[in-house]
């Protein structure tokens, strides 16, 4: 027997860690909603060479992320666990690959942690999250998120609410909070451990 193919599970992740809809990326690689549904759902084999790789070119992503085989995840950028300003967006880019923690599903992504307000134990480790909640919805109160503010900022903090449902204070273990922020996106942290 064969084991079934990653690409479909590649493919998903590859396109939620860039924030893009099957539509959008549809239209960016020149090809159809249903038909980008059925390649993540494994409906459909692996697309030739040359829709592989104007899908790789929509995602911005080289065609070795789509079609590699192991159980790793992307890790999609840096985000900040300190009292300073620090502007890393998911956006970063592919900064290579890390082992998946167990259960990780094809919207897993990892972002490595600068910064010390988690205490400095945890500066350069990665945490691991997916399912991304624009607006933040109240499960993730009380949380360890990764979040996404409107200056750009990506920050990890655990979330406490406020009279306003859009803004939040956002704790720490060893950093003064940040009161009263407006967050754009929130995800909760799946895991952390050292990169």
């Amino acid at each position: 027997m064969t084991r079934p193919s990653s690409f479909p599970a590649n493919l998903k992740r590859a396109r939620k860690a860039r924030g893009m809809t099957l539509m959008k990326l549809a239209e960016a690689a020149g090809t159809t909603h249903g038909y980008l549904s059925l390649l993540e759902n494994g409906q459909r084999a692996m697309p030739p060479g040359a829709m592989l790789e104007k899908i790789a070119d929509a995602l911005a992503v080289p065609l070795s992320e789509l079609v590699r085989d192991d159980a790793s995840v992307p890790v999609v950028g840096y985000v900040g666990a300190g009292a300073e300003a620090h502007y890393y967006a998911t956006g970063d880019g592919n900064l290579g690959q890390i082992d998946a923690p167990p259960g990780a599903r094809p919207s897993t992504v990892a972002v490595e942690i600068r910064g010390d307000s988690l205490g400095p134990l945890f500066d350069g480790w990665v945490a691991f999250y997916d399912e991304t909640r624009t607006p933040v919805t109240p499960d993730l109160i009380g949380q360890l998120c990764v979040v996404g503010l409107p200056d750009g900022r990506i920050l990890i903090k655990r979330l406490k609410a406020t009279a306003d449902p859009a803004r939040f204070h956002l704790l720490a273990n060893t950093e003064a909070p940040l009161f009263d922020q407006e967050v754009s996106w929130a995800a909760r942290v799946l895991t952390m451990r050292p990169k």
